[in-house]
């Protein structure tokens, strides 16, 4: 069963033990923390994105049919909460309807220690009385796999290759960590130098 049908009917049947106003979708609200708010689409407040993953119920409306109409204290909404992850430290990730990216994204959150190549953080919006989301932009890469060149021709031969920070100037388009120059997507043509040993690892990418 999908999660967010799990969790949703969770909602629906515990209902009697959360605040519930009665308040239609639209309609102003004051959230458990004092902030003000408006009652909307669950799917469309990132505020509860976390909260759901964690089994923590939010706070209930009421319900359209089924679904519920939350109060929500984000200064924007979104238009569906469904396409979005949260990663042990609080960061938001937002799907991309890549197949591969996705479940690449899936599983790095399942790595607790694992950072992604970026995402949103919540804060509050003091001025505003609301929660904002500020982009971060991490970038790393978890696990992988030695493989052989075109092994798997729909993933990305992530390549290594050791130079000196000279030819890496001169390479441009390259990742630098130390003094290993990484080649990264298959966009990024840019070789290592013939005489240096490469060595390949698979790893997942949005391409």
């Amino acid at each position: 069963m999908d999660f967010y049908v799990y969790v949703i009917l969770n909602v629906i049947l515990i209902s009697s033990s959360v605040f519930c106003e009665d308040l239609y979708e639209g309609s102003e609200c004051t959230s458990d923390n004092g902030l003000k708010g408006t009652c909307v689409d669950i799917f469309k407040c990132m505020q509860y994105v976390e909260d759901l993953q964690k089994r923590r119920y939010p706070q209930i409306c009421s319900y359209d049919v089924e679904k519920p109409i939350v109060c929500c204290s984000d200064c924007k909404l979104v238009n569906d909460t469904r396409n979005v992850l949260v990663d042990a430290t609080g960061l938001h990730y937002y799907k991309t309807g890549v197949k591969a990216y996705d479940k690449c994204l899936e599983y790095i959150l399942d790595e607790a220690s694992c950072d992604l190549w970026g995402g949103v953080r919540k804060y509050l919006d003091e001025d505003q009385g609301c929660y904002g989301y500020t982009d971060v932009a991490v970038l790393a890469v978890a696990k992988g796999m030695d493989v052989e060149r075109g092994e798997y021709p729909h993933m990305v031969f992530h390549r290594h290759c050791w130079v000196s920070e000279m030819q890496w100037r001169q390479q441009n388009g390259c990742v630098v960590e130390a003094s290993s120059a990484i080649d990264l997507c298959s966009q990024l043509r840019t070789a290592c130098p013939a005489d240096q040993q490469t060595r390949g690892r698979l790893v997942g990418c949005n391409r």
